[in-house]
């Protein structure tokens, strides 16, 4: 629950939502607040001027250019956010964006470029309380880069190569990168990352090529399963080893009010020129689940189809999963430093980050979190925010170089779960049968756990 983290931790923070008073939702609410205080009302405007259209369709994608937030409005906000004071926790510089409902489709808006003359680096509250269990000072990453024929063409070698640097040099982890790209692509990235010798693994697309091809569609599917042998390449070619971070390298989409990723027929094709083949947010959020992955990252290349299309899916990803999530325009920003700074301040300890990042959208849980010591019993979670569940061995494993994925999907799970189905505030009583069930399932898991990894050890071949 947002508001609870940002009470709890006396955050900095600017709340936009629809006006919950006027039937039709025609006026944008501007209100700031620091901590418990009561939200003080800044400013408002009627929603079509900030350039949101009445409607999201693919048919007509919703320029970010368009998008923009009114002179008087900016005004306003830059006289009211300094009184809100530094941010408690590092970076001092952060102010924390808060959607409440009703807030219709203002949380699609780049409010962190559209609002960087505020001079403070902005991060976007999540609706949960866990943090997500993550490993020690290794780091499996996933780069998924693809230039679809059907939309504005990038080369994708330029962008995965500075963001691999950003990956080793910036997150402070062992970091390992696998990358997978369009078969006409493979070669010159295979060439460009040879300098970064074993940190990076570029997979042969010519093994994806059993994958069924997903049919020719404008519509983004809702299905959990599965299917996009994008996906499939990514999941199986890592041979079962968790990855911690998923990157996606492609232009967004946006339909019926839900983002996509557009990508390739299949890394082994990529000849349709008028349809690119959509990802949507509920098979990246199964995809995330079975490769253990706690964070996904989107990266529009330049002349990206639709900014809004990323932001919308990265959205909707960060309200289903404990973890963190970011949507990156590489447009502006093609030496990727304020990508590199970003995950420094939410991976690396020490930031030193005093900037705006205007090129960058990121929804993380305060990174310092250090609850009550009455609430840890009654919200099942430890003092750094992760879940009680979560038990030492399974810990233990997964900061393991040589652990298996599904020790990193059942944790995810456990997390996701205790979300959906726990209470986020000490005044509500948590379902005994609810906490009884997670307590059973992560028995389960430590079971798995100590027959795979007897005292820490190597994996004995279980893949309960």
């Amino acid at each position: 629950m947002a508001m609870k983290i940002r009470s709890d931790l006396d955050l900095p923070t600017l709340r936009i939502l629809l006006d919950p008073g006027r039937a039709s939702f025609t006026e944008a609410v501007f209100q700031v607040v620091r901590g418990r205080d009561t939200p003080y009302e800044v400013i408002r405007c009627p929603v079509p001027e900030l350039g949101l259209p009445a409607a999201m369709t693919g048919l007509h994608p919703v320029e970010d250019r368009a998008l923009t937030v009114p002179p008087n409005v900016l005004d306003a906000l830059q006289r009211a956010v300094p009184g809100l004071g530094p941010s408690p926790l590092p970076p001092q510089s952060a102010l924390w964006l808060e959607f409440p409902s009703p807030r219709g489709y203002l949380y699609v808006m780049p409010w962190e470029r559209l609002l960087a003359p505020l001079g403070r680096s902005l991060f976007r509250l999540p609706d949960h309380l866990v943090r997500p269990q993550a490993p020690g000072q290794t780091l499996e990453v996933a780069i998924c880069a693809s230039a679809p024929l059907a939309k504005v063409p990038f080369v994708p070698p330029q962008i995965v190569e500075v963001l691999v640097r950003q990956y080793l040099e910036k997150t402070g982890r062992n970091v390992t990168v696998h990358v997978f790209t369009d078969e006409n692509w493979y070669e010159q990235v295979r060439a460009v990352l040879q300098n970064f010798g074993g940190q990076t693994v570029v997979h042969e697309p010519a093994t994806a090529a059993r994958y069924a091809r997903p049919e020719r569609t404008s519509r983004v599917g809702t299905s959990a399963q599965v299917s996009n042998p994008w996906l499939l390449w990514m999941r199986d070619a890592t041979g079962g080893k968790p990855l911690d971070f998923v990157h996606f390298v492609s232009h967004g989409y946006l339909s019926g009010g839900r983002g996509a990723i557009a990508v390739a027929s299949s890394p082994t094709l990529n000849t349709d020129r008028r349809w690119s083949r959509f990802i949507g947010a509920v098979e990246v959020n199964s995809f995330l689940s079975q490769v253990g992955a706690w964070g996904l990252v989107l990266t529009g290349p330049a002349g990206n189809f639709s900014e809004a299309g990323l932001r919308e899916l990265a959205d909707c990803i960060a309200l289903s999963r404990p973890g963190v999530t970011m949507a990156h325009r590489f447009e502006d920003d093609i030496d990727c430093t304020q990508f590199g700074w970003a995950m420094q301040t939410v991976v690396a300890p020490g930031s030193a980050l005093d900037d705006p990042l205007p090129c960058v959208t990121c929804w993380v849980h305060p990174r310092f979190v250090d609850f009550p010591q009455e609430y840890e019993q009654d919200l099942h979670v430890n003092a750094d925010g992760s879940s009680v569940f979560i038990t030492e061995p399974t810990k233990t494993a997964l900061a393991g170089s040589e652990t298996q994925a599904w020790v990193a999907a059942a944790t995810r799970f456990l997390e996701t779960q205790q979300v959906r189905w726990l209470p986020d505030s000490p005044d509500v009583s948590a379902d005994p049968a609810a906490v009884t069930a997670l307590g059973n399932v992560a028995a389960l898991v430590e079971k798995h756990v100590n027959r795979s990894y007897p005292s820490g050890g190597t994996a004995q071949g279980d893949d309960a």
